[in-house]
């Protein structure tokens, strides 16, 4: 069950990726990609702690990567939103310029 959840998280990243190319914003992606491989390393952090601390600690860290990812995630979506909408209302002004 665990790898089909890890198939469908880079599923998804692959997407953003994908969304972030089609919009040419590479900070964006360079922030995801960096926030990716920082919650990667909180994940092999969690896995190896023996201190209660220190699992906290790698817990913590891995909801923010994850909260951070999912805030790109939701900006990219809202540009993404922006310019298909500015392309219909330009293609939908150029019909009327036409009739």
């Amino acid at each position: 069950m665990e790898d089909k959840l890890w198939i469908l998280e880079d599923l998804n990243m692959l997407y953003i990726r994908q969304i972030a190319q089609s919009l040419q914003d590479t900070d964006i992606q360079k922030r995801i990609d960096h926030e990716v491989r920082m919650r990667e390393g909180a994940v092999k952090l969690l896995g190896a702690c023996t201190q209660k601390e220190q699992a906290l600690e790698a817990a913590k860290n891995l909801l923010i990567c994850n909260n951070r990812i999912m805030t790109y995630m939701s900006e990219l979506q809202h540009r993404k939103e922006e310019q298909v909408l500015q392309h219909s209302t330009r293609r939908y002004l150029y019909s009327v310029c036409m009739d």
